[in-house]
């Protein structure tokens, strides 16, 4: 249907139909907020005007996000053939705009930042490609350009609530935990179900010592990679902690291989392979990381052979007690860690399991350096990490290290 429009952000759009452009707005509503209704919204955009590309591409983005990844891509290659045959008519910002989601949904996000950032410096009200751009970064663990983005942004944005939810989450993360939390308040005044704000608070409080987690994972289904990595990284932490339960590893393997054949994201991959060996399932655990060995051989990126396969391999050996061999294939990737992308709480779960193993392996000098800087990090409420540097500053084992041992 031709025609031109413009959506809730006042970007020019190429249909002539208001109920596709009403079922877009909702539908980049849904996604910068988490929404189970995503994917549906935008269906409804397109089946308004199955001429709408821009509306076809995001419902691409919204499938492949939900792990749909044929379909997504189905859907990615008629957006472009469609946009190749309306080029007369699409706008500049709309054609480039297609263009970085392919990009995305081809699984090229590096080629995708140039073509995103070039957009956004023109065009910064267009928040679904601010978005792509901020989550590429974010998985790459790269907390300065995530905050780059938000802050180019933010000027044309400052009445959009879901944008100043994503600009508090990047303060966070680079440490500004004073200057997250207005923003991130007043992104939830404006909308409270804003999913991304209330996730930069949690992380403001967890950073400064709050109380952040209970015991809910447990009761919830697992039914995408971000549920899975949840649940996998509070049940990790409960035994690095001596809080150990089998059943729990039995729950979380069992939604785990249903993603050892779908290779996604960096991060996730480690957290399949933590679930798998932490319930003991060994014949798939290792075949897991012989597949990100043969992988890291042809891959591009060096992070997957050079940090994630020593970084697996060292997770492994803690699962079976080996804490000396956990350390010695963690210690070297330490620092570069952060390459595998989530945030500093989510990648935290590694640092801390090497300080785990040279506290449960009796290294006492390791442990009581790795102890002084997690402790200088935050408040440490219930002083678990001070009776645990005691222990290893005495030379003696601690409560935790016999634990361990057993």
């Amino acid at each position: 249907m031709t025609g031109v429009l413009r959506d809730a952000y006042g970007l020019t759009v190429s249909t002539g139909s208001r109920a596709a452009v009403d079922a877009y707005d909702r539908g980049v509503r849904a996604l910068l907020g988490f929404g189970a209704e995503t994917v549906d919204e935008f269906r409804r955009a397109v089946a308004a005007d199955p001429d709408f590309v821009l509306a076809r591409a995001a419902l691409a983005v919204a499938l492949y996000l939900d792990e749909q990844l044929p379909a997504g891509r189905a859907e990615m290659e008629r957006a472009v053939t469609d946009g190749a045959a309306q080029a007369t008519t699409l706008t500049g910002r709309e054609g480039r705009h297609v263009e970085a989601l392919r990009l995305f949904v081809g699984g090229r996000g590096n080629d995708a930042i140039p073509v995103m950032k070039e957009i956004l410096a023109e065009h910064p009200r267009d928040v679904l490609l601010m978005q792509r751009l901020y989550f590429i970064y974010f998985w790459q663990g790269r907390s300065a350009d995530m905050l780059e983005v938000t802050t180019g942004v933010l000027p044309a944005l400052e009445d959009d609530g879901y944008s100043l939810g994503y600009h508090a989450f990047a303060l966070e993360e680079n440490r500004r935990f004073d200057e997250a939390l207005p923003p991130a308040e007043r992104a939830l005044a404006q909308n409270p179900r804003d999913a991304w704000a209330v996730h930069a608070i949690a992380h403001v409080h967890y950073e400064r010592g709050g109380r952040l987690f209970e015991s809910v994972f447990g009761r919830i289904p697992i039914a995408i990679a971000s549920d899975l990595q949840d649940s996998v990284a509070l049940a990790w932490r409960l035994d690095l902690y001596g809080q150990s339960d089998s059943k729990r590893w039995t729950q979380l393997a069992e939604a785990a291989r249903r993603w050892i054949e779908m290779p996604l994201l960096l991060f996730h991959d480690l957290h399949v392979g933590m679930a798998l060996s932490a319930a003991g399932d060994w014949a798939a655990a290792d075949g897991h990381v012989e597949r990100l060995r043969a992988r890291g051989k042809k891959s591009k990126n060096p992070t997957l052979p050079e940090v994630v396969v020593p970084l697996l391999e060292g997770l492994h050996a803690f699962a079976r007690g080996d804490y000396a061999g956990c350390v010695a294939r963690i210690e070297p990737v330490d620092a570069r860690v952060v390459e595998v992308g989530g945030s500093h709480a989510q990648r935290e779960v590694f640092h801390d399991t090497l300080l785990a193993a040279a506290l449960r392996g009796r290294m006492r000098d390791q442990a009581v350096w790795r102890l002084e800087r997690r402790l200088a990090k935050r408040p440490n409420p219930g002083h678990f990490w001070e009776h645990a540097w005691r222990g290893a500053a005495a030379g003696e084992p601690s409560e935790y290290q016999k634990r361990g041992d057993g």
